[in-house]
């Protein structure tokens, strides 16, 4: 190869370096930010759970309890969400 190849080969690299390093920058932020806000959904769900548990049983099965139920169940899908989102994220960086 002769020296003007390895040049640009050089820029190419030296250009994808700068790339890797924004992604892990993006990464390491939006990581964080996920963890808060998955954080901030598990406290509600477990308020969520404990309001659920300390109501009457024959409340439990009414529609207020199922739908106090239907919205632990979303909470607890959107944290698992959250993990995946994190997983990818982590995936991406390698």
């Amino acid at each position: 190869m002769n020296n003007d190849r390895r040049k640009e080969i050089d820029k190419a690299i030296k250009i994808l370096d700068g790339v890797k390093s924004e992604i892990e920058s993006f990464v390491a932020e939006h990581s964080d930010k996920l963890e808060e806000a998955k954080g901030i959904i598990e406290g509600a769900k477990e308020g969520e759970e404990e309001a659920l548990e300390s109501m009457p049983d024959n409340m439990k099965s009414g529609e207020r309890g199922e739908a106090m139920q239907a919205a632990i169940d979303a909470m607890d899908e959107a944290a698992n969400s959250i993990d995946d989102a994190m997983g990818s994220l982590d995936t991406a960086k390698e």
